[in-house]
């Protein structure tokens, strides 16, 4: 379902670009809802899906920007990225406790305050984790032995902060599965795929899409997903190579 909230969402064109390479490229059937997007996440209709993807956007006004608020900034105070309501905060919390998948893309200040509104969801009782290669979603569908494009894992195993903020995949824990996954690689963000010319913008940008089918594969099978699980997936009988 296509999300415009205050500073984070998945409104644009990536997601159907996302579902139609997943249609036409792998054995997949992914579906993007045929419905405006939703500007706040207080539907509970949104907890029916697998996953979810808020990819960093501009802010929109909220309550907190008028000018009374304003007022009591200092100068040099920068304008928080993203705002979410307690209402919000509250059905998000609900969402990953009951099996839903947080994909978060963006740069370090927005991830941070993104982790910080999942703390205060879950009343300070998570805490991030960096992803190893061993980790299901590195082969989920396809085979990424050293981590995303943009990753490096077994360079990155001997600095435990790179460059100040660790690059690459990390995650939220919920019920010891890791339910929000927060990227500063521009997987999605950055992805174009023309329709009059599909075809050959998928050849350019097949490796941050592999990465992506593998995120949503794990969305739809991880132990405690929502969707409706298979005995064995297709998937895993006819792909079983590295990209």
């Amino acid at each position: 379902t296509p999300l415009a909230l205050s500073g984070a969402g998945s409104a644009g064109p990536q997601l159907r670009n996302l579902a139609r390479f997943m249609r036409e490229y792998t054995s997949i059937s992914a579906q993007v809802r045929p419905r405006s997007p939703h500007r706040r996440f207080t539907n509970r209709a949104l907890l029916d899906d697998p996953i979810h993807f808020l990819l960093q956007g501009l802010p929109r006004p909220h309550a907190d920007s008028s000018s009374v608020a304003r007022a009591h900034r200092h100068p040099f105070r920068p304008e928080p990225l993203t705002h979410f309501s307690p209402t919000e905060l509250r059905l998000l919390g609900d969402y990953l406790r009951g099996g839903g998948l947080l994909y978060i893309e963006g740069g370090p200040p927005y991830l941070g305050e993104m982790f910080a509104h999942l703390r205060r969801a879950f009343d300070d009782s998570v805490h991030m984790i960096q992803l190893p290669a061993s980790h299901p979603v590195y082969h989920a569908y396809y085979h990424f032995k050293n981590g995303f494009p943009g990753e490096r894992k077994e360079a990155d195993s001997s600095s435990s902060h790179p460059r100040g903020y660790p690059l690459g995949l990390w995650g939220v824990e919920i019920d010891g599965e890791v339910a929000a996954i927060f990227s500063d690689l521009p997987l999605l963000g950055r992805l174009h795929l023309p329709a009059n010319y599909f075809k050959e913008a998928v050849s350019r940008s097949r490796p941050p899409l592999n990465a992506l089918a593998n995120i949503v594969a794990y969305g739809m099978t991880r132990s405690r997903g929502l969707t409706a699980r298979e005995p064995l997936p297709l998937w895993t009988r006819i792909n079983n190579t590295s990209p």
